[in-house]
This record gives structure tokens, sequence and C-alpha cells, in this order.
């Protein structure tokens, strides 16, 4: 029993009851936390009104009794009730409460961030705009004196002369080791120094300059005596020596000579291409000089030489079985006899025909009974009827298109044939294919003959269907119709499309879902969301909007820009003013100056074209000092009037 003090009670036997000490007011004080969970193993067993699962205790006043007169309580389960059970949220409010959770955070997050403003950048301070003034004025000053030079350089005298030599030494050098790479090729495939004199040296006799051959032999014949002088310390005398440098400048001048090249260059890559698909056999193998027999002769021995060692070996590690050597050790070895060998003669001999038959008699009995059949069977066979082979191989007749005429009056005229090529069938309106097949064979046979027909190209050219492609449809509508089902029931024609029944719309009893509670206060909850997210979100943008204005008074930027770069304008305006003043002056003194240069060369011609010649002029001059000389002559002598009427004929010519 519970004491005074709330402690548990024993049993004699010293075990616990299991009961708490009763309180004041009668009621066991059970050990129960504030989520409702007794400390009392036995408490969720009992009774929902019973104060810590139990009933008040009366173990203090009655005596305590035996522990196996004891008897357990019975627990009993309480009935299941959705009033009592915790509500569990949906996955999708989970998620909608997730992802406004989430969103606060970020939102937090961005309003708890703190600003902290950039320093200005240096390029508001600097004057950009002078800067970028000031660069492109030096560019310019630089583009007009490269331009400048440029002229300069093109006014200069140039000497296609000397740029014309440049370029043919450029292609001599060229030339020369192109030769030289030819001819170092051919030694790589085995040409000799006497085949490359000899190609040299017709490409020397092709060549024609003036460096005839009886020069050639005068060279050849004063080298031979040049090297003979040489050899007795002499030298040749100062005509030979003349002649010979001369002779050898002539050969200099033919082996540098474009000819000369060409034809050389011309005679190399000749030989090279001939030396390139030149054939050249691959050389005899050793095998074929090589004596095979002996060699397989020695082969052989060998391996008859290892197979009997290896027998050998094998027989001496070798051993009878058990039973066997058993059997030897008690009756011996055993020993064929004489008589059991086989001997050279058989005992078989088969048994030979006395008369041979006559196998030409039966082979021509054989093949005239074969005729007779054969005869016999052509004539009961049927005759096959011969029909017209048409060699046109693109000819379709008139009778295999007949075959479809029910289904080609069913097919209408096709839409990408032009309206030009049906006008001269002249048809009707809404032809249909059978209609122009009809127009094309009476256009083309006349429409009576059996072997009236169409051509492939008509059949593409006016889009008609081919009757091979209408064989195949017609096939398979015939399988269709005709063939059992691939499923159960497996039954004939069941392969036929069942068309659905329509139903009518407005006999369906079909209804939209109405809208449940937890749906209507989801999307409340969602535009209240995104409500609050724009409301926060022009906010933001109307602060951000203030904070610009703001600066904008503060600093004023734009107006300072908007000044300068007017002031800027204005300078620019009145330099370029300046400037095209200064070159209007500079044409008008150009135009002067033209004008009066053009003038003097006009009064120059004018005085070239009334002045005569060199010559008439000193026979004028001439003829004058001779009259004055004469007219001065006749007042010496007192012939006054003579020389006045002398002057007067001169003043009049």
């Amino acid at each position: 029993s519970a004491d005074p003090s709330g402690r548990q009670s024993t049993d004699p036997a010293g075990r616990s009851s299991g009961r708490t000490s009763a309180d004041p007011g009668g009621r066991a004080s059970a050990d129960i936390d504030d989520q409702g969970y007794s400390s009392d193993p036995g408490a969720r067993g009992r009774r929902h009104g019973e104060a810590g699962g139990i009933r008040a205790s009366t173990s203090a006043i009655k005596p305590p009794r035996a522990q196996s007169a004891r008897r357990r309580g019975v627990s009993k389960h309480e009935p299941f009730a959705f009033l009592t059970r915790v509500s569990k949220k949906s996955i999708q409010a989970r998620r909608l409460e997730d992802e406004l959770t989430s969103r606060m955070e970020m939102e937090e997050q961005e309003y708890n961030r703190v600003f902290v403003a950039k320093p200005p950048p240096k390029t508001t301070t600097e004057n950009l705009f002078e800067k970028m003034a000031l660069d492109a004025k030096q560019k310019s000053a630089v583009n007009r004196r490269q331009s400048k030079e440029k002229l300069e350089e093109q006014q200069r005298p140039f000497r296609f002369w000397t740029k014309a030599k440049s370029q043919e030494e450029v292609a001599k050098r060229k030339q020369r080791s192109e030769i030289a790479r030819i001819q170092e090729e051919l030694k790589h495939y085995g040409v000799k120094e006497g085949r490359m004199k000899n190609i040299q040296q017709s490409a020397w006799a092709v060549t024609r300059t003036d460096f005839t051959e009886a020069e050639q032999e005068e060279l050849r014949l004063l080298k031979a005596k040049k090297a003979s002088a040489e050899k007795i310390k002499t030298s040749l005398s100062e005509m030979d020596q003349a002649r010979f440098l001369v002779l050898e400048a002539e050969h200099d001048k033919k082996s540098n000579s474009e000819a000369y090249v060409a034809e050389l260059l011309r005679a190399l890559e000749e030989e090279l291409g001939k030396q390139q698909h030149r054939f050249r056999s691959v050389p005899v193998p050793k095998h074929v000089r090589m004596d095979m027999s002996q060699k397989l002769e020695d082969e052989a021995r060998l391996r008859e030489f290892r197979k009997e060692e290896r027998k050998n070996k094998l027989a001496s590690s070798s051993s009878l079985p058990r039973r066997m050597k058993e059997h030897e050790k008690t009756h011996g070895a055993q020993t064929k006899k004489p008589g059991d060998e086989l001997g050279e003669e058989y005992t078989f001999k088969p048994k030979i025909k006395g008369t041979i038959p006559d196998f030409k008699e039966l082979h021509l009995s054989f093949k005239l009974e074969l005729q007779d059949k054969k005869v016999g069977q052509q004539a009961q066979a049927a005759r096959c009827k011969t029909k017209p082979v048409f060699l046109r191989t693109e000819w379709i007749r008139l009778d295999q298109l007949r075959e479809h005429e029910r289904q080609y009056r069913a097919i209408p005229v096709s839409k990408r044939v032009a309206q030009a090529k049906l006008q001269p069938l002249n048809l009707p309106a809404g032809a249909t294919q059978w209609d122009v097949i009809d127009a094309l064979a009476a256009q083309n046979m006349g429409g009576k003959s059996a072997e009236s027909g169409i051509t492939l190209s008509e059949l593409l050219e006016f889009k008609i269907t081919s009757p091979s492609q209408l064989d195949i449809l017609t096939a398979i509508d015939r399988d269709i119709r005709k063939l059992r089902d691939t499923r159960w029931p497996y039954t004939p024609g069941g392969r036929i499309p069942v068309q659905p029944t329509p139903t009518d719309n407005k006999k369906s009893g079909t209804k939209s879902p109405k809208k449940t509670i937890a749906h209507t206060l989801r999307l409340e909850a969602t535009r209240k969301q995104i409500k609050e997210r724009d409301e926060a979100k022009k906010q933001r943008e109307d602060e951000v909007k203030a904070d610009k204005e703001r600066r904008a008074k503060v600093w004023n930027m734009q107006e300072r820009v908007r000044d300068k770069t007017r002031q800027l304008i204005k300078d620019r305006e009145a330099t370029q003013g300046k400037a095209a003043d200064n070159i209007k002056a500079l044409k008008k003194e150009f135009r002067d100056k033209d004008a009066f240069w053009k003038s003097q060369v006009e009064a120059k011609i004018e005085t070239v074209k009334t002045r005569g010649l060199l010559m008439e002029n000193i026979t004028q001059q001439l003829r004058k000092q001779a009259t004055d000389a004469f007219r001065k002559h006749l007042k010496d002598k007192g012939l006054e009037s003579l020389a006045d009427e002398l002057e007067m004929a001169k003043i009049l010519s």
C-alpha cells in the first residue's frame, strides 16, 4: 500500500505493486507528461476517464494480499474516430508552404542586405569628350601626312625597265632552282651523269641563237689550245685571248638565255615523268633459287626420326593394365600362330557373269522410247494463244487500263495538272482520270485499235494513278474482306475497320467536377501571395526610381554633359567654317593661277603659230640686209628716186 509520503508500496515478497500513492482527494497521481503520455506501462490499455489509467487506490483501507491472489486488469481499446485523429497536410499544401517559406527567406535576405556604394570611376572626372576630340584631331593629322607622303612617292618617275628586269631575274632564279631540284630527284631514281649530259646537249642543240656551230667549234679549239699552253707554262696571244673572251661571253649568253633554260627544264621534266612511270620488276625471291626438294627430304627424315623417338619414349614409359599384367604372369605372353597371319592372296572371289549386255543398243532403245513419249505429250498438250509483243517498254495498253475503269471514273483529275495541258483534250467540267485516259488514247491511236493506249510519260505528266498501284490497292481490299481476323474469334472478313457510332453530345450527362474548399482556399492563397509579391516589386521599383531622381538632382550630370556637348559642337562648327573658308580661298587662288597659266600658254601657242620656220626667218633677214645695202648703194650713186620706189615696193609687199 502507499505510504503517506506518496512512495510506492511493496508486497511481502519485496516486489513493487506497480501502484502510485493516492493524493489527498482520493485520486491516484500518475506521472503524466505534457503530451499525455504516462510513465506507467499499463496505463495505455485502461479507460480514458480514469486518472493515470487506474481507479482510486484503496490499498490504504484494505489489507495487503498475496501476489498470486491479485488479478490483472483487462485492457480495453478505444474505438477509432475521424474527429480525434491528427489531420495531415496534403503534399500540395506542404509544397506550397515550403515554397512560400523559401521565398520569404530570400526576400528577407534581400531586404537585410546592406547597400554599399562603389566609389565613382575615374572616367566620370576625366574630360572624355575633349580627349576623344584631341585623339581624332591627331589621327586626322597623321592620316593627312601619310596620304601626302604616299602621293609624293607615287609622283616620282617610275622605271618600268628596272621592274621588268628584276621580274626576269626572279623568274630565271626560280627556273634554275627547279632544274637543280629535278636533277637531284633524277639522281635518286638512278639516272647517271652521262644521261644528264645528253639531256643538256640535246637542249643546247635544239636552242637556236646567234652563237653558231662554227663559233662553238672555234671556242672548243681555243679551250684546248689554252689548256696545252698552260701545260707548257705559256699564254695565248692577245688576238686569241680577245677572241676567246668574246666567244666565252657568247657561250654564257646562250646558256643563260630563256629559250635554253625553258628547253632544258622541259626535257628534265619529261625525263622525270618517264622515270616515275617506268616499269620496275620486283627482284626474284630467294626461295625460287633454292633446292626445295632436298630441303623437303631433310624435313621428312627429321620428322620420321622425331616420331620414332617419341614412339620409343612412350613405349618405354607405358605399362599394361593390372588385369592384363596378372594374365601375362599366369598364362604367359600370347604369340600368334603361323597360320593366323594374313596372306597375300584374298579368300573372297566374286562371281563373274558369263554374258555382257549390249549397252549401246539399250541406250538407243531408251532414246527412241523417250522421243515417242515426247511427241505424244506434245500432241495432247493444249495450244497457247499467241499475243502481240509490244517493243515500246513505256506503252500502257487501253485494255490494261480498262480493267480499272470503275476506279478511274471515281478519281478526279489532279489539281497539280495545269489547265493549259487539259485544254487541247476538250474535257468537260469535273472530268475524271478515265476521261483523260480516253482522250489521250483517242489522240494516240484513234481509239479503234486494240493496241491503243497511253505512254508512261503521259501517265506521269497528267498525274494519272498507275494500274499497278490500283492492282495493289484492290488486292489489299480483297484480302481485308476475305481473310480471317488475326484475333479471336478469327471470323472471315474480320479485318474490315469498324466505323465508330457517333454519340450525341447533348444527351451526354458529363459535368465538370465541382471545386472543393481546399482547392478554393489554395487558389485564394496563391492569388494573395502573387498580389503581395507584385506590390512589393512595384514598391522597390518606385524606391529605385526615386533614388535615381534624387541622385540626378544632386549631381546634375546630364545637364553638364549636354552643355559641354553643345559647346564642343559650336567650337567644331566654327573650326569647320574657318577650314571651309580657307579651302574656298585656296580653290579661288588655284583657279586664278590656272586661268593665268592657260592664257600664257595660249599666247605662246599663237606666237608659235604666227612665227615662221627658222630657215624662213634667216632668209627674210638676209633679204632685208641685201635690200638695205642695195638701197644705200643707190643713194650713194645719186639714184634716190629709185631707192624710194624700192622702199615703197617693200612696204607694199
